[in-house]
């Protein structure tokens, strides 16, 4: 075994790997982010998944020599570890620590396969290096120092965590009294949005109604004043064209009675021309005669027709209730969330979008 034996240098081993994966995540976030954060739940420089990851792999494969087997069986086993991390934090404290939703071949976001590969190449590394090298400094320490050590940092990790749970436990009941607020809040939103919509739509059909009651009035209206005006004009012409023809019958019957009366004269006239000495009466009669017609014209004219508070408050009331301990496991994880978030955002779209 690669382990040195005892249960104190057994413990030894695994804070050491404590402390060094705190000193990878850390190193390794502030060349991402491009500052230092503390990394991990508890406060102190060390992460027990690092630890446990690194111990459960030199205890159950310390006797591989194979580096792609150790990484295949490393890897599995340590995505593993950070699943059943994952899950059980969340189960306790109502949050996803951390969320690989949108990486590429994660499983329920609690770890992907760019993990896999890191976790393989570390525990090469744990296995084949590290491991021996650290058995091989752990024996030269004193028992008595080897076990003191092992004491202490176990009473202050120990202390550690009942601290870190404390306050990750408070956490969770502010987190979940902001869920409450903004379940709340947006049933509440959703409940007015309905009432106003009710209302608007009973207005607007209102409304509607009394259009259609008023442009049926006024339809109504504008056919009677046509059908009068058009009844009068009707009469207007009616009587034009009595007038007119009681004037045509007239002027042609005074027409007629000037003709019979010219027929009388010429055929007098005709009678006298039988004389030779009449000739010269009769062509100054008929040059100087002259016969005038007149044309009478009916015009009629038709007149035309008349012719549609908030939830951003009480997130920052979490912040504001929010202690020291609570600020820094958020800034350790700024990738958490309340574990049902993505539930309750689907409930309120659901609302809204029903209300349209």
């Amino acid at each position: 075994m690669i382990i040195p034996s005892g249960i104190y240098l057994t413990w030894l081993l695994f804070f050491v790997y404590c402390v060094i994966g705190y000193v990878v995540e850390c190193t390794y976030c502030a060349i991402i982010d491009g500052h230092f954060t503390n990394r991990g739940f508890l406060n102190g420089p060390y992460l027990p998944i690092y630890g446990s990851g690194a111990v459960f792999c030199s205890l159950l494969f310390g006797n591989l020599t194979n580096p792609v087997e150790i990484f295949l069986l490393g890897g599995t086993l340590c995505c593993a570890l950070e699943w059943i991390t994952s899950y059980t934090m969340e189960k306790l404290y109502h949050a996803r620590w951390w969320d690989y939703s949108h990486l590429p071949l994660n499983c329920q976001g609690r770890f992907w396969i760019g993990g896999f590969v890191e976790f393989g190449v570390g525990i090469d590394l744990v296995i084949l290096v590290i491991t021996p090298w650290l058995e091989e400094q752990l024996k030269r320490l004193p028992a008595t120092t080897a076990m003191a050590f092992a004491a202490i940092t176990f009473v202050v990790m120990a202390c550690d965590l009942v601290v870190s749970h404390n306050g990750a436990s408070k956490m969770r009941d502010k987190m979940d009294q902001l869920m409450a607020e903004t379940r709340e809040r947006a049933n509440a939103l959703a409940t007015e949005a309905h009432d106003r919509a009710s209302a608007l739509n009973a207005q607007a059909k209102e409304h509607a109604a009394q259009a259609r009651e008023h442009a049926q009035e006024l339809v109504n209206q504008q056919r009677e004043q046509a059908q009068t005006m058009v009844a009068e004009h009707m009469e207007n012409v009616r009587e034009r064209t009595a007038t007119e023809q009681e004037r045509a019958a007239a002027f042609a019957a005074e027409k007629k009675q000037q003709t019979d009366e010219r027929l009388a004269a010429l055929r007098a006239r005709m009678a006298k021309l039988s004389t030779r000495d009449s000739w010269e009466h009769a062509l100054d009669w008929q040059l100087g005669e002259r016969l005038r017609l007149t044309e009478d014209k009916v015009r009629s004219h038709m007149p035309d027709l008349p012719q549609l508070p908030a939830i951003d408050v009480a997130a920052q009331h979490f912040r504001e209730k929010l202690g020291a301990q609570e600020r820094r496991m958020l800034n350790a994880f700024p990738g958490m969330r309340p574990s049902n978030y993505h539930d309750l955002a689907r409930e309120l779209a659901g609302k809204f979008d029903n209300e349209e």
